[in-house]
């Protein structure tokens, strides 16, 4: 058991290291060691969970489905040799081995941490001994985000995308003492950062996740104690307002994403969708439409991702593609809806649920599961089939 655990934590830190590194936009030979050892080790566990399909879970078996088909049109990007450019104004090339890559490092750690589940590795008490380290780690790399991309745009008010970042980790708040105030501490300055992030989606997902939670602690708090879950919750609304009027006075960036917002300004989203709807039924081929046009072809088309999972999957899987994505999203569904499930576990779920699928229809979804979204929906997938594994887990 002592070395099944020395392996999940080195695992833990190789993935930390090379969030550090993405974080920066640094490159090097030691990240490409990492990654590749790292690949090599996720997709070990995804075969040995693909040998037991059968046996594995619905939301397991689609995830599965899934990933090999994005990897199938992967690889024949790779065998083909292409290459593609992103970007309007500043065009940067996008190597062949991109989209796998890409692919593979969001969804395979899931089945990693789902293996160590299973096999009682991965358990409360261990996450939570992480859980400092971890806040720590998201600080520091949603810092480095907001830097480097100050330096690239040369500006002092920027959108960070580490915002995303710091929604992936809020599941994990749930594992520390329920209604302690680490929990609602950490969850305020979460929620914060996610604020200062100045992106929309993130700020939406985040005020949805903020609702789940309180709802959360209401239902599971004695009825003569409710009152102070509703003081709590209101609290909480006054000091979000009174941080938003102070940021939002006190940034043009902000005032500007506000007004865009109002007056439906969608950063040009609106303009590349459409192109890429109007192509795949009014251009596209059958067998396009059907099959998609390969990975990357959005970038083929306009240089630009579809910035919608439903669309990108359109054109890159076509309705293969949309339909095992629809199918994983409703094997979600049900797994959030399973009956004799913990009410901690079902809460993460709601909210791993809530932040990656809306996430679908703004941004890319499907290529950013993080180390701790990763871990905590594995853990969770385990935890709500506890009977299934009850000689398994603690």
């Amino acid at each position: 058991m002592e070395s099944s655990k020395t392996g999940i934590s080195a695992y833990i830190v190789l993935l930390l290291i090379c969030e550090f590194y993405d974080a920066a936009s640094a490159t090097g030979l030691l990240l490409t060691i990492i990654r590749a050892l790292v690949f090599a080790w996720s997709s070990y566990y995804f075969i040995k969970t693909l040998i037991t399909y059968n046996r594995e879970p619905d939301i397991i078996k689609i995830l599965m489905l899934f990933y090999i088909i994005l990897a199938i049109y992967g690889i024949m990007v790779v065998i083909e040799g292409k290459t593609f450019l992103v970007g309007m104004r500043e065009v940067r090339r996008v190597v062949t081995l991109s989209y796998i890559v890409k692919v593979s490092w969001s969804l395979l750690p899931i089945f990693v941490f789902y293996d160590y589940a299973k096999r009682g590795i991965l358990t409360h008490a261990y996450i939570k001994k992480w859980l400092y380290l971890f806040c720590i780690s998201v600080t520091i790399c949603y810092f480095l985000t907001l830097q480097n991309t100050m330096s690239k745009n040369d500006e002092d008010e920027v959108t960070n995308n580490g915002g995303y970042l710091v929604l992936s980790f809020i599941p994990l708040l749930i594992f520390f003492r329920l209604k302690s105030w680490k929990q609602i501490i950490f969850l305020g300055a979460a929620l914060l950062l996610v604020i200062l992030s100045v992106k929309r989606g993130a700020i939406l997902i985040g005020f949805i996740i903020a609702i789940i939670y309180f709802i959360f602690i209401y239902h599971t708090t004695q009825r003569n104690t409710r009152y102070g879950v509703i003081l709590l919750f209101v609290v909480a609304l006054s000091a979000s307002y009174y941080m938003l009027d102070r940021i939002v006075t006190s940034s043009e960036l902000f005032q500007e994403r506000i007004n865009d917002t109002l007056e439906g300004n969608t950063s040009g989203r609106d303009v590349i969708q459409s192109f890429f709807i109007d192509y795949y039924f009014n251009v596209a081929s059958t067998k396009e439409q059907l099959f998609g046009g390969g990975a990357n072809k959005t970038l083929e088309l306009f240089n630009m991702y579809a910035h919608n999972d439903w669309i990108e999957l359109a054109i890159n899987q076509g309705l293969l593609g949309m339909l095992f994505y629809l199918l994983y999203w409703m094997a979600f569904i049900k797994l959030c809806l399973k009956k004799n499930m913990p009410p901690t576990i079902r809460c993460i779920l709601i909210i791993l649920f809530t932040d990656y699928f809306l996430k679908t229809f703004f941004s890319m979804s499907y290529t950013e599961y993080t180390l701790y979204s990763s871990l905590a929906f594995g853990y969770c997938i385990v935890k709500a089939y506890d009977g299934k594994y009850h000689n398994l887990i603690e």
